[in-house]
């Protein structure tokens, strides 16, 4: 006979005790009291929290971009160019006329077009002419030549620097300022370019020659304001600088960017015509002969 726990007995004939109902009062202070904790009870399932809510509105208001609170304003700059004097000797006559021819893309010769940019280098920097080569089908680059005294066409090569930089193509709104080194040139010289005092970077891609013109190289320069308008002024005192007249740009044919590959002639859409017909006359035929030999077989 199994034995039987007295503990367990006693456990199980306690009598439940029940709690007391409260008064009306006590209830109804109950109610505004905080909420019970939480438990297993009936009581804490009934408990509803507090909602929050959020209202989201849809909007149709492009977001505005952001200016660069830190580059230097316009005004500043041609003061601050106006002023400039080269670091190195120059033997030439700084009032000689002469030209530098830049390098920009079709994007950035249609910006400064808009920005009336030519304009503003004839009234700052009194240069004679700025002219930019017209768009070319395919191409991707355009030419800005400059012409004038020797000194005025380096400040305005300088200038379009800025703008280029600070303004064009400053997406991302670096921080641009007189002495800052990170603005960027792209002009036509000769492989004699070397380095000049100041300037923070040079490239002239010696082993290239730009759009296969003899003697002709895209040179990179990049350094502050001062570096670059130093650098001109060198480059057109030793002759490093082209005559951008002869110069040939050719197409970069893509795809996307030539439309004469997306297009077809009358003759080439008539032979493409012919070969179509002879390819599916000469794949029908071979299915005819192959259902016949097969239905043969099959008898």
């Amino acid at each position: 006979m199994p034995r039987i726990d007295p503990r367990r007995n006693r456990k199980q004939n306690k009598p439940y005790d029940r709690p007391h109902a409260l008064p009306p009062s006590s209830a109804a202070s109950t109610s505004t009291a905080s909420p019970p904790p939480s438990s297993s009870s009936s009581t804490s399932s009934s408990y509803i929290p507090h909602q929050t809510q959020v209202s989201i509105q849809l909007s149709n208001d492009q977001p505005q971009p952001t200016p660069p609170q830190s580059s230097v304003k316009e005004p500043k700059v041609i003061s601050h160019l106006a002023k400039l004097e080269s670091k190195q000797r120059i033997s030439a006559n700084p009032q000689a006329k002469t030209q530098i021819t830049l390098i920009l893309s079709t994007s950035e010769a249609h910006m400064i077009h808009r920005k009336n940019v030519e304009a503003q280098l004839r009234e700052s920097f009194l240069v004679d002419d700025v002219t930019i080569s017209p768009q070319k089908p395919g191409a991707v680059d355009r030419l800005v030549t400059i012409y004038g005294a020797h000194v005025n066409i380096a400040k305005a090569a300088a200038y379009i620097a800025y703008v280029l930089n600070a303004d064009i193509n400053n997406v991302h709104g670096e921080a641009f300022t007189l002495k800052s080194s990170n603005y960027k040139l792209h002009m036509l010289m000769t492989r004699h370019v070397e380095m000049v005092q100041g300037v923070r970077y040079v490239d002239k891609c010696q082993n290239w020659e730009y759009e296969l013109n003899s003697g002709v190289h895209d040179v990179f320069v990049q350094g502050d304001l001062g570096a670059l308008y130093n650098f001109v002024c060198v480059s057109l005192d030793r002759g490093w600088n082209c005559d951008s007249s002869d110069i040939a740009i050719g197409a970069c044919f893509g795809i996307h960017l030539d439309p004469a590959l997306k297009s077809s002639s009358g003759e080439n859409v008539e032979i493409q015509k012919r070969a179509s017909r002879g390819l599916m006359s000469y794949l029908y035929s071979q299915s005819k002969h192959r259902d016949e030999a097969i239905g043969t077989s099959a008898k």
